[in-house]
């Protein structure tokens, strides 16, 4: 049994750890989003819980989904192979991440910054997927 990458074992361990933080972070912010919803109180309060209730389930979402391709990663970072699944989600990662660095340049140098750096993480696991595919 030949060795994976370690590049892909670090980076699918630091998404797996992002992604439970944003997962618990959106959990927090749906339970604070429904606790204004459910105060009797004026209405733009119950819209702001209602819209903090939405931020928070797609941070679960988002959570939930970077664990998952973390741990898909970190199966495949164990040892050689073609992992279709993890190359196959790394590309997507790429592709998303590029798509929203582009639509970042109409905002503002800090949406641009942060873009950019969501860029790095993705394309870091797509070159540990590749390293482990070539036996690196």
């Amino acid at each position: 049994m030949k060795q994976g990458s370690t590049l892909l074992k670090v980076v699918s361990i630091i998404m797996i750890v992002y992604g439970i933080i944003l997962a618990v972070f959106g959990l927090l912010s749906t339970v604070g989003g429904g606790a204004m919803i459910g105060a009797d109180v004026e209405t733009d309060v119950t819209a702001a819980g209602a819209g903090l209730a939405i931020i928070g389930i797609a941070f679960i979402f988002s959570g939930v989904l970077e664990a998952v391709i973390g741990f898909i990663g970190l199966k495949a970072s164990k040892e050689q192979g073609e992992h279709k699944a993890a190359f196959a989600i790394g590309v997507i990662g790429v592709v998303f991440s590029a798509i929203t660095l582009i639509q970042s340049f109409g905002g503002d140098g800090a949406s641009i910054g942060s873009s950019l750096v969501g860029l790095i993480l993705p394309v870091l696991y797509l070159v540990g997927v590749y390293q482990t595919r070539q036996g690196a």
